[in-house]
């Protein structure tokens, strides 16, 4: 078997004893780094809620450098009347969608409590360095909060969004995409601060609001090629992954979700439980207590389709729930960490999660077809008690925009 094992290796040239030239890039004429402001008013509160932006250009977009940018004002002008953050500047919209050549590309709803998910499963350090662009996080032990903003004060912010479109590796062409539009809402000026205590400003607006990104400028002969390729009927897919979400209410600590969105390349499933009156984007309920004894780590879950269940038999407790979610994120089997620690993720950061894919590090389209069956969330134990609790969902697959020259662009999910 060794020597079979052996047969079949094959030598390759030691990356330092090669010495051919890394490729050129010629073609690419420069480089701008841009600003690109909101399409109507530069002030944004209860008042004016919808942010829009309307990129058009004649380049390349490097999609991977946009940040949206602003300046937040505590309006409260007391001195003493805090604006605090209880979650990162995205937990303040509710809504984010995507246009391209006037189709709907993606459309992100409960958008804060997706932001918060997204925040809590990024590496810590990672974490740590975005939020000193953004509300600066201050941890002490399994303790943490976010600087606050005195009355009268204001904070300039930058921060990502989290666009599959956006992630998708390749460079988007402006002047191909019939304008690229993102939509962003803002939510209730509650969601995302502290609105309970002495001295607490809950009042506060957007302004100088704009997304940064660069942008690549090519050789003409090489654009004209690809205009070329698409009057000529020849497709152009652009692969990247969408996220959908929903809320719906339960008063049982034990039940069944169906869920309607079918899909063909359904990659993995998110969900988080959350009592109502408490802040959706801060407080992810977890039942056991902790010493994580059997007594109340009763929890689990398992998602059914049809005859297929995942995983194979529900999964139980908060260790397991933990391990699931780490799969998810594709951290289960890498040395790679995720900023909420096990203690936290118990405390109130359970976070339910199932990957649907076979090879999701290796291959595109590997995920679940869900098309013509019912998707359904089968939950048991997830809270003591009856009480009412909002259950946020989010479902992530893989899509395809395909740009059509004159035609616009076809949306393949």
């Amino acid at each position: 078997m060794e020597q079979h094992i052996q047969t079949q290796s094959q030598d390759e040239l030691l990356p330092a004893l090669s010495f051919r030239p890394e490729p050129t890039t010629n073609y690419l004429e420069h480089v701008r780094h841009v600003r690109f402001r909101a399409a109507a008013g530069d002030r944004f509160s209860e008042a004016s809620r919808v942010i829009r932006f309307q990129l058009q250009d004649s380049c390349w977009l490097e999609p991977s450098s946009i940040r949206f940018q602003c300046l937040l004002t505590n309006k409260d002008t007391t001195a003493g009347n805090l604006l605090t953050p209880i979650a990162p500047p995205l937990c303040m919209f509710s809504n984010m969608k995507i246009y391209a050549a006037g189709q709907l590309v993606e459309n992100i709803e409960e958008l804060g409590v997706l932001a918060s998910i997204i925040d809590r499963t990024k590496p810590a350090a990672r974490r740590i360095i975005e939020s000193a662009m953004a509300h600066p996080l201050v941890i002490a032990g399994d303790n943490e909060r976010r600087k606050t903003i005195a009355g009268g004060e204001s904070r300039r912010l930058i921060f990502d969004l989290p666009v599959g479109l956006f992630k998708c590796g390749k460079l988007l062409p402006l002047h191909l995409l019939q304008m690229l539009t993102v939509e962003l809402t803002l939510a209730d000026r509650t969601q995302a601060f502290t609105t309970a205590g002495a001295n607490i400003s809950d009042s506060f607006d957007l302004s100088d609001v704009s997304l940064l990104a660069s942008c690549l400028h090519v050789n003409s002969t090489v654009s004209a090629q690809y205009h070329q390729h698409l009057e000529a009927g020849l497709d152009m897919p652009v692969t990247h992954q969408v996220e959908t979400g929903s809320k719906c209410l339960v008063t049982n600590s034990t039940f069944t979700l169906s869920i309607s969105r079918s899909m063909t390349r359904l990659k993995q499933l998110y969900v988080v439980v959350v009592a109502v009156g408490d802040k959706p984007v801060r407080d992810f309920v977890c039942r056991a207590d902790a010493a994580l004894t059997t007594a109340t780590d009763i929890t689990s879950f398992q998602i059914a389709c049809g005859s297929y269940r995942v995983p194979d038999s529900p999964c139980v407790g908060v260790a397991e729930t933990y391990y699931r979610c780490l799969q998810a994120v594709g951290k289960a089997s890498t040395s790679d960490d995720v900023a909420v620690p096990f203690a936290r993720y118990q405390a109130n950061s359970m976070i339910y999660a199932v990957d649907f894919e076979k090879m999701g590090e290796e291959a595109q389209f590997t995920g679940l077809n869900t098309q013509g069956k019912t998707l359904s969330l089968i939950v048991n134990n997830a809270f003591d008690g009856n009480n009412a609790h909002e259950v946020y969902v989010y479902l992530v697959a893989d899509q395809i925009l395909n740009m059509k020259g004159r035609a616009g662009v076809d949306i393949l999910d």
